[in-house]
């Protein structure tokens, strides 16, 4: 592995001019940022009003380019994590990053919503599916005490996006077009994550916090690599809960601004500050759930999201104003994309018991395994939300019972 990718015994003594106990949070806060521009389809309800418009186009057409972006960012993480491992964070996150913005960019540019999906859903898509996993992997390695509290810090960055991308891209659009916004935001999501990238490395295999020692493995642990651990029952359940549970918060963020101007008639200002509400709980619950990952372990702490998504689903029925639906959407969105963090943290963690769910050398390509759950996910609205809770908290309960898989390399 090369001196960029990792920090080495010398070079891991200080961190950013702080000792490495300390130094490493500024990776959590570099991967926290990065987020922020990965995040942004997140905001993509603000641009689809604007685009129908444009192009006489009706809402399922305007929704491609969010259909298609989710499936191939989910569809590229596995194939990401191997050169994650082998080229380390840094590269990889500048190379996402450099097509995210390159996405953006020819989206920007497009006559129709065809090449627009091509441009923003296919190769932006990609590039996020790229970019991912480094700052996870980055978070989850420097801190083997506390990962979950870090992956969930690091992913807050992708679910508060909107917040920041939300009200900036609504005003883009309205002084300077919607498809200059598009060219405008890449150029800026290009920089910055090429930027943010530069300072991103793996400590040294042997680097452990002051004061730290790994809990000796269970007993009862398998050590399996990624092609074996993907047949287990446990991944089935797992990747299944998952599936189901992110079903219900990517149902939503692709309609709430549409939604807010259509059925309540609100702004396109005031639409765009309520997906910013969104992000705010959709953000918060991630380093929250990432926390009880670490105290209550995975699967307890999906149950609690899960059982929190089907309480949500049952509020929203009693929702006839926008301030009776802010509860319930804000209970949906910080009860569904835990399970995103649930995940991630999971995924770098064992499922009963931390630190370790897959050892280190295959931290990328299993992350993208899991992670690969996100791809259908927006092509299956025909699902209700109360499923998504009551069937997710079903598979946790007769699937994840695996102790821990610590995997070795293929």
């Amino acid at each position: 592995m090369g001196s960029e990718n990792r920090a080495s015994d010398s070079s891991a003594l200080t961190l950013f001019g702080m000792s490495p106990e300390k130094g490493r949070w500024i990776f959590v806060a570099l991967g926290l940022a990065i987020n922020v521009c990965l995040g942004s389809i997140y905001s993509w309800s603000v641009f689809r009003l604007p685009l129908q418009k444009l192009w006489s186009i009706d809402a399922t057409a305007s929704l491609l380019p969010f259909i298609f972006f989710l499936a191939f960012f989910a569809l590229l993480m596995p194939f990401a994590g191997g050169p994650l491992d082998k080229y380390g964070p840094r590269r990889l996150t500048i190379i996402g990053g450099v097509i995210v913005g390159i996405g953006w960019i020819l989206a920007s540019q497009a006559p129709n919503i065809a090449i627009l999906t091509l441009a923003y859903g296919i190769i932006g898509g990609a590039g996020v599916g790229i970019a991912y996993n480094a700052p996870i992997g980055v978070s989850a390695r420097w801190f083997p005490d506390r990962r979950g509290l870090a992956v969930g810090l690091t992913v807050l960055g992708f679910g508060v996006s909107p917040l920041i991308t939300a009200p900036l891209g609504n005003y883009l659009i309205g002084n300077y077009g919607i498809m200059s916004s598009l060219g405008i935001l890449g150029i800026a999501f290009l920089i910055l994550i090429v930027v943010l990238a530069l300072p991103l490395r793996f400590p040294a295999p042997d680097w452990r916090p002051e004061g730290w020692t790994q809990a000796q493995a269970s007993a009862q642990c398998e050590d399996l690599n990624r092609s074996q651990m993907v047949r287990t029952r446990g991944f089935v359940g797992l990747w299944l809960g998952f599936f189901i549970g992110t079903l219900a918060g990517l149902m939503a963020i692709g309609i709430s601004s549409p939604a807010g101007q259509e059925v309540f008639k609100l702004s396109a200002a005031t639409a765009a500050a309520l997906v910013g509400v969104f992000a705010v709980f959709n953000g918060i619950g991630r380093p929250i759930f990432g926390y009880l990952v670490d105290r209550i372990y995975p699967r307890n702490a999906a149950m609690l999201s899960f059982v929190i998504i089907a309480a949500a689903a049952i509020l929203l029925g009693f929702g006839d104003t926008p301030e009776r639906l802010l509860v319930p959407r804000a209970s949906t969105s910080s009860g569904s994309v835990p399970c995103g963090s649930v995940s991630e943290a999971g995924s770098q963690s064992r499922l009963r018991a931390p630190p370790h769910f897959v050892a280190p050398s295959t931290t990328g390509r299993i992350t993208g395994s899991s992670l690969l759950r996100m791809a259908p996910a927006p092509l299956s609205g025909t699902f209700s939300l109360v499923s998504c809770g009551i069937s997710s908290e079903v598979m946790s309960q007769c699937f994840i019972r695996s102790p821990c898989w610590l995997s070795r390399a293929l």
